[in-house]
């Protein structure tokens, strides 16, 4: 009999911190038994024989630090990671448990260790919406800038995570739903990483902002955000590769059903904020359309078909011709 502490890459600390093993099972080398007996002492990991996958039956919320110090003691790496390279403090910084973060890091665990993806503790804390690990973390020196592969930064990771939280209301919307505790939580999110220096403007590999991702969700916490962003300075006409602006997003992207109308009205509300904030209703995407062109939804052509468009722009709005007179 002896403890597992690494079963082909995948180490029994990340699967502890995750909730996914319990220390009172003692799990021996051979798949059977191990399974076997960890059932008979209400384990929640066991090896799968055949395939060596690893079975999960149950689960628990969070692991105690003196469970994560038993591990260590016996031999777990605290910089391992399993076969999607996350760490056991990306881990503990997804579910929430503050002291086992605080207790990996002040034991050396990296803050800026990267999974495949090119996540960050930070990233995880914050998508998940776990404000306490996110400024813990920050405390202990974690980049609130840093990109993963497709070039986001934390803020517009976490841009999307609302903007899917309100899709999720829709079952056919097709989008993925960010697993989080809600939007007020992304949102304060948001305040922390913006109040740490993170760039609103800052744009991921396809030229797509924050602001782009956060004005396409249907909500209130949605125009709050939208505010908060353009109150500290992200430009509300950048266009992304295939020249879409935040407003083209939102036009383009409201479903209507039969009878006309809008799935909510917080899109309309952050199409007419944008336009009161001087969003150009002339910019064209690489096809040629305008946010109008792309509208098909009723209550969105009467708002834009409501603003005019000036060919005689003045030295202050020198880089716009379209502007809302009514809103």
């Amino acid at each position: 009999m002896k403890v597992v502490i690494d079963y082909k890459g995948r180490i029994c600390l990340v699967a502890a911190i995750i909730g996914l093993i319990s220390l009172c099972a003692i799990l021996t080398a051979d798949a059977a038994p191990a399974k076997q007996n960890a059932e008979a002492n209400g384990a929640l990991i066991a090896l799968w024989p055949k395939d060596d996958q690893i079975y999960y039956s149950n689960s628990v919320p969070n692991v105690s630090v003196a469970q994560v110090k038993a591990l260590i003691r016996s031999g777990a790496d605290i910089s391992a990671s399993d076969e999607q390279g996350n760490t056991p403090l990306m881990r503990a910084s997804e579910a929430g448990n503050l002291l086992c973060v605080q207790f990996l890091v002040s034991s050396g665990a990296k803050t800026e260790a990267r999974n495949h993806e090119g996540w960050t503790a930070l990233v995880f804390a914050c998508f998940l919406s776990k404000v306490d690990c996110a400024r813990y973390l920050i405390s202990r020196g974690a980049i609130v800038d840093t990109r993963d592969k497709g070039g986001e930064t934390i803020l517009r990771i976490v841009a999307q995570g609302l903007a899917e939280e309100s899709f999720a209301a829709d079952a056919n919307a097709g989008h993925p739903v960010a697993k989080v505790d809600g939007q007020d939580g992304l949102m304060r999110c948001v305040r922390l990483l913006v109040s740490q220096g993170a760039d609103v403007n800052a744009a991921d590999n396809d030229g797509g902002t924050s602001l782009m991702w956060v004005a396409q969700g249907d909500g209130n916490v949605n125009l709050e955000c939208v505010k908060f962003l353009v109150s500290k300075g992200a430009k509300v006409d950048v266009q992304d590769k295939d020249g879409t602006t935040a407003l083209m997003n939102i036009a383009s992207g409201m479903p209507i059903y039969s009878d006309g109308k809008a799935w909510n009205s917080g899109r309309i509300d952050c199409a007419k904020y944008l336009l009161s904030k001087g969003a150009n209703l002339s910019l064209r995407n690489k096809d040629g359309k305008t946010a109008l062109m792309l509208a098909t939804n009723p209550d969105m052509i009467s708002i834009f078909t409501r603003c005019r468009v000036d060919a005689r722009p003045d030295s202050a709005r020198s880089s716009r011709i379209g502007y809302c007179v009514d809103t």
